[in-house]
């Protein structure tokens, strides 16, 4: 059973999806857990290019999206973290269906973590794309009188 903490700690991921970029492309945190995080991007056909299928760079805004959250489920109170690089390979185009994103940080040391992401077409179960990236971790700042 989960504890209040992390009640309370889901509740601040969830607030989330109301900030512009999660709200813009509609993604959906789904779960996290320490180093963890499943996404989800609703299909949409504002989504989709001149081919029929899910821009790529919303796919990329996916993974960059739920890696950027089980990094977060790593850091300390007050420290801050960005992507420093990102990678993703394509595997199938996705012409329908919602997109699930699952990452999980495989690397988080003092400055840096790397985290990896797989995101499958949840109408098929195939996976669609194959993500990597490397975050930079910020130091909490002094608190200032």
């Amino acid at each position: 059973m989960a504890s209040e903490a992390d009640a309370s700690w889901m509740e601040k991921l969830k607030g989330l999806e109301t900030q512009d970029p999660f709200r813009l492309v509609g993604l959906q945190v789904v779960a996290a857990a320490p180093k963890w995080a499943k996404l989800r991007l609703p299909f949409r056909k504002d989504l989709v290019q001149a081919a029929g299928v899910i821009h790529g760079g919303f796919l990329a805004t996916l993974v960059d999206s739920a890696i950027a959250i089980a990094t977060m489920t790593t850091l300390a109170e007050g420290e801050g973290t960005s992507t420093a690089d990102l990678k993703v390979n394509y595997l199938r185009p996705v012409r329908s269906g919602d997109v699930v994103a699952e990452a999980t940080v495989l690397y988080r040391g003092r400055t840096t973590a790397f985290s990896t992401c797989e995101l499958f077409n949840e109408q098929t179960g195939e996976q669609v794309a194959h993500g990597e990236a490397l975050y930079m971790i910020f130091p909490a700042r002094p608190q200032q009188a």
